[in-house]
């Protein structure tokens, strides 16, 4: 398969993920704790994939590298998206996450030099579009408690997925992937458990806690195998593809959950979020030329 088939089945998979989180933030779930246990799902999965990789030479000071890279920057991205998803609706959250996309195509472009075609340009352009018309939601919803706190982590967010994705584009060109992967989610695992122990975090409701626990390995179930295989799939697609083109198509992830929480969660309708759907689809076709 080419990078574009492998982008897709990406971003088929992180839409689920971020569908998967919104629900947990709705169902009262601490972010850092459904974020241990996926990585954890996460690494031991992708560690089934590369089973005999210690008897083989490989460049672990590279893996470690990337690894510590990939998992910091994770770490932060993801523990500030659920903890966005906690103050406003997935429709706004998503969106300025997604913006991170702009960021990556702009320094793609300005200073990798890389050069999509007509179509392609076109087809990156909707996908900013569709980015900006959806963020335009933030401008109907200031009266929701606590806007600000949640715009200041979903910037947050960005910026770490910014830093992630060249992260993962140097990482897929120069050292094995599913080592990789286990080391890199491996150590976001021990870094969400590093700061879970800190005082700050201490758990006010302890029973309400444990009554959570069996829920929080259900989204760990969940997540871990789809973010293995979405994570993967994102490594294949920028090992072949230009990092401005696979962005263009993963930022488009933000479209399934949005169609989720309309059908599941019965989040509103509205003649913008039908643009955004229309746009992400059309730009898909563009880039794919």
């Amino acid at each position: 398969m080419g990078y574009f088939a492998f982008a897709g089945i990406a971003v088929m998979c992180y839409g689920t993920i971020d569908f998967c989180y919104k629900h947990a933030a709705n169902a009262g779930c601490r972010p850092l704790s459904v974020l241990s246990r996926s990585t954890l799902v996460t690494a031991l999965c992708c560690s089934l994939s590369c089973f005999g990789w210690l008897s083989k030479e490989f460049p672990l000071r590279g893996i470690i590298l990337f690894a510590c890279l990939d998992s910091s920057l994770f770490l932060i991205g993801t523990a500030s998206k659920i903890s966005a998803l906690k103050h406003l609706p997935t429709a706004v959250v998503l969106p300025v996450t997604k913006m991170s996309a702009i960021l990556v195509i702009l320094i793609s472009i300005l200073v990798m030099n890389e050069r999509p075609t007509f179509y392609q340009s076109i087809g990156l352009g909707l996908s900013v579009v569709t980015v900006l018309l959806i963020i335009k939601e933030v401008c109907v919803i200031r009266t929701i408690p606590k806007l600000n706190s949640g715009i200041l982590f979903s910037v947050l967010s960005m910026l770490a997925v910014t830093g992630s994705m060249f992260t993962a584009k140097f990482a897929s060109i120069s050292v094995p992937k599913y080592q990789f992967m286990t080391v890199s989610y491996g150590m976001a695992y021990l870094l969400t458990n590093a700061i879970l122990l800190h005082p700050w975090q201490q758990i006010r409701n302890p029973g309400g806690e444990a009554m959570l626990r069996p829920m929080y390995w259900r989204y760990a179930a969940i997540i871990g195998p789809i973010n293995a295989i979405g994570f993967y799939c994102m490594l294949k697609s920028l090992e072949s593809g230009p990092i401005s083109l696979v962005q263009g198509i993963l930022c488009l992830s933000m479209v399934p959950p949005i169609l989720l929480s309309i059908l599941v969660l019965k989040e509103k309708l509205t003649m913008r979020k039908s643009l955004i759907v229309a746009s992400g689809v059309l730009s898909l076709i563009l880039i794919k030329f």
